[in-house]
């Protein structure tokens, strides 16, 4: 015959076994932390994860005439959003230098556009 538990010692046994589940859970995601650390110091990397982020149109709005664009829209910029929520949790500076490399970007493409028009005026 097959011994039963007290219901009282089987309640504390799940909770044992919840608490070892959320302990391992924590563990997983410190570990993707770590490695996404890591990953974040290589400069390609982080120009991959700008890219991604920027395809995500995360800053866009998400409306639109058609209201299943709008639902996609949207799941796209959870993405993004998740994305930009791991760098800062993983690495803040990283995020930052994203940004400022975009800046510069930006910035001397702009200034390439006016080099090229005053160019074709003289």
């Amino acid at each position: 015959m097959s011994e039963e538990l007290d219901p009282l010692e089987e309640r504390e046994q799940r909770e044992i076994e919840v608490k070892d589940k959320r302990l391992r859970e924590e563990m997983d995601r410190d570990q993707e932390g770590a490695n996404l650390a890591a990953l974040l110091e290589n400069e390609a990397f982080r120009d991959y994860l700008w890219a991604t982020i920027a395809k995500c149109n995360t800053l866009a709005e998400a409306w639109d005439p058609n209201y299943g664009k709008v639902s996609y829209n949207c799941g796209r910029q959870s993405v993004g959003r998740m994305l930009i929520a791991d760098i800062n949790l993983a690495n803040p500076k990283a995020w930052l230098e994203m940004q400022l490399k975009a800046v510069r970007l930006a910035h001397q493409a702009s200034r390439e556009t006016v080099r090229k028009r005053l160019q074709r005026v003289r």
